[in-house]
């Protein structure tokens, strides 16, 4: 996703480059080179590869420090911000003018930039501008969640306490950093989860949009009713309550456990299952929770601590998977939509050259309607004029 954020930033910008850099882990003041696209300078390209950048030093650093998308119309002009006598080489040698960057930020945390040249002076329209920060807001996410992977990688050995445990999250880690199926992944993870938790069954929810309830993502084991049949809330029951206070909640006997709100429709569909112990972790997404996975079993105090912490892991997993799939679909609707707009700027801004010029009124409202219709994916446009002196239109 990265990658394919600064390519399509050089593509839908028509940039003459575009770049990467993000801060290292381990030295949080420094930035260091990660992606590139459309340069086709070897010396432009080994320069910028090499470069590194305090925070708050050139574009990159500056929307690092600030949080926010950095413009310039002419680089080697704008006083605005601190200048590098490395990067203003680079600019010099690759002939940067126009230059936005945009932070690429998650969870609060910048991470880096995402930024885009041109040779030409004042190059970058608000469209465009809005396209950058919309890529860098998913890059952003994707690399936060390579890191978070990462993190889980770190301490699977410690969760995992069978071969067959650590081969699992392994795999599973695997296939969600290749992002090409993350519903595969979620069914992996639901059917080995139970397997490896001796549930009866597993469930994982996600947040119906713009509500606060819980509904089916994925199960496995359900025979009887789904507990999709039974509206779930965050705060109600065993998952409800995991969400609500982002942490694993269990209960060894769950029709006589206090702790947590009960309501009729979940007792009832918990009754009817016979079940006694469940486990709930939530899935935690780049702006809060986002569902949780849930575990269920006949037997009373099913489920320890070593159980707690492999759903904890497993629901990691989860909610990465759910996140990138959102993040694709999302990437590619915003991608389109701006793409589109930036297209209808542009051809508008051509017709308003050729209407001025007035070489050719014909060629310009033809030019006109044959644009209408695309733009505005029409079966037919036409023009209508006044005839004058009368009220009729006439095309």
């Amino acid at each position: 996703l990265i990658q394919h954020a600064v390519d399509e930033a050089a593509r839908l910008l028509r940039a003459h480059g575009a770049m990467v850099y993000l801060v290292e882990e381990g030295e949080p003041g420094t930035l260091r080179f990660a992606a590139e696209a459309g340069i086709k300078s070897p010396e432009v390209s080994t320069l910028i590869r090499d470069l590194e950048l305090p925070i708050g030093v050139g574009m990159f650093g500056t929307a690092a420090k600030v949080g926010e998308l950095v413009v310039t119309g002419d680089y080697r002009k704008d006083k605005r911000f601190q200048h590098s006598g490395v990067a203003d080489r680079i600019v010099r040698v690759a002939n940067m003018r126009s230059f936005a960057v945009a932070p690429l930020i998650s969870q609060g945390e910048v991470l880096g930039g995402l930024g885009a040249y041109s040779s030409r002076v004042d190059d970058f329209d608000e469209g465009e501008l809005a396209l950058l920060q919309a890529l860098a807001d998913h890059a952003a996410a994707a690399l936060w969640n390579t890191r978070l992977i990462e993190r889980l990688n770190r301490s699977q050995e410690e969760l995992a306490h069978s071969e067959r445990r650590y081969r699992f999250l392994t795999e599973i880690a695997a296939s969600l950093s290749s992002l090409r199926d993350p519903a595969a992944v979620l069914s992996r993870t639901v059917e080995e989860a139970a397997h490896l938790l001796d549930a009866e069954e597993v469930i994982i929810q996600q947040v119906r949009p713009g509500s606060d309830v819980l509904e089916d993502f994925r199960s496995v084991g359900a025979q009887a009713p789904s507990l999709s049949q039974v509206e779930v809330r965050i705060g109600d029951g065993v998952s409800g309550r995991a969400v609500q206070l982002g942490e694993v909640v269990g209960t060894g006997d769950y029709l006589a456990d206090s702790s947590f709100k009960h309501t009729e429709a979940a007792d009832a569909w918990i009754q009817r299952r016979r079940f006694r112990s469940s486990m709930s972790a939530p899935l935690i997404g780049g702006d809060g929770p986002i569902g949780a996975v849930s575990a269920f079993s006949p037997r009373p105090d099913a489920f320890g601590q070593p159980q707690a912490q492999l759903l904890g892991a497993l629901a990691a997993h989860a909610a990465i998977a759910v996140t990138n799939a959102r993040l694709d679909a999302d990437l590619r609707r915003q991608a389109e939509q701006l793409e589109r707009r930036v297209e209808e700027q542009r051809t508008l801004a051509a017709i308003s050259r050729e209407i001025t010029s007035l070489h050719d009124p014909v060629a310009v409202l033809q030019r006109t309607v044959d644009e209408a219709r695309r733009l505005l994916d029409a079966e037919h446009a036409v023009i209508h004029q006044r005839l004058p002196g009368t009220n009729v239109l006439a095309d």
